[in-house]
């Protein structure tokens, strides 16, 4: 249940685009993540399993990217995840961590629990401030500071 310090007196909605910063990420940890399988000592068997799993895990990871089409911060302190197969109510969970490039939300509800990265580019500029603020002042998120 959400602490009282957590509530909101409006909701706070964003609605997550493409994070070209965050795509560039993810491609390049693939593009590593092959250099590594490809170039350690093991047996050319072993290299190829490698190489296939990392290509097999590829589109659900691009899925993973753009599969969020919003959130929203209600009055009663819950977040609301939109998918494109509907809504799903979540707690903060402690393992948020706010920079001032990208927010990644832990949440969880009652059947799973999954991080949220919301890259700076792919929200306007003044929801990314205020989700930073927000999550700021209701305490005990982590930040980095530039």
């Amino acid at each position: 249940m959400p602490s009282s310090s957590s509530k909101s007196a409006a909701p706070l909605h964003l609605i997550l685009e493409r994070s070209r910063w965050l795509e560039t990420l993810v491609i390049s940890a693939y593009i590593l993540a092959l250099v590594a399988a490809f170039a350690n000592g093991l047996s050319l068997w072993i290299k190829l399993g490698l190489l296939f799993a990392i290509a097999v895990s590829v589109p659900s990871s691009w899925r993973q990217l753009t599969r969020t089409r919003g959130i929203t911060l209600n009055s009663d302190g819950e977040w609301e995840v939109i998918f494109p197969s509907g809504t799903l109510l979540t707690e903060l969970g402690p393992a948020t961590l706010v920079t001032p490039w990208i927010v990644i939300l832990s949440l969880r509800s009652e059947r799973q629990h999954f991080s949220l990265p919301i890259c700076r580019d792919a929200v306007d500029p003044e929801s990314f401030r205020l989700l930073r603020v927000h999550l700021q002042i209701t305490g005990g998120i982590p930040r980095i500071k530039n």
